[in-house]
């Protein structure tokens, strides 16, 4: 546990356990999740069919351990504030997000992780797989999260 700024990594790993919660038995109460960081709180609702949605996590996660898959978690999470909630086009959102990938003369990309470099080299995963990725694995966390005052 640690009090920090609520990153996607937090996000994705309450809404997982979220998940198996909602899917449990709860003498019929439906639960409510609230992730709470420096940088303010968040409450995820309950879910109707989240054996689905754990479902697609699931295989996702099995796929990935087979070969690399272009989802990163912030970023993805980012893309998706910028095109479900601010409503921008998605090649702005897309180039918003490569931008964060490959980094400035001031601020260092996310692509010089080693591990990242490791897995693409020099090539850029920020394309259709990744916008895919981040609408399966992260829009319905989107749906069910309500940041609070």
């Amino acid at each position: 546990m640690r009090f920090a700024r609520r990153r996607a990594k937090d996000y994705l790993s309450a809404w997982i356990y979220h998940l198996v919660l909602c899917g449990s038995i709860l003498n019929g109460r439906a639960p409510v999740t609230t992730l709470v960081g420096a940088d303010g709180i968040a409450s995820i609702r309950p879910v109707d069919r989240p054996d689905a949605i754990l479902k697609d996590i699931l295989e996702t996660f099995k796929e990935g351990l087979c070969r690399p898959l272009h989802f990163f978690p912030d970023l993805s999470l980012h893309f998706l504030t910028l095109t479900a909630k601010s409503g921008k086009p998605i090649n702005t959102a897309i180039e918003t997000v490569r931008k964060k990938w490959v980094g400035s003369d001031f601020q260092k990309g996310v692509s010089e992780d080693p591990y990242y470099r490791l897995c693409f080299g020099c090539n850029d995963p920020i394309d259709e797989q990744f916008e895919g990725l981040a609408e399966k694995i992260l829009a319905p966390l989107l749906r069910h999260v309500e940041e609070l005052p």
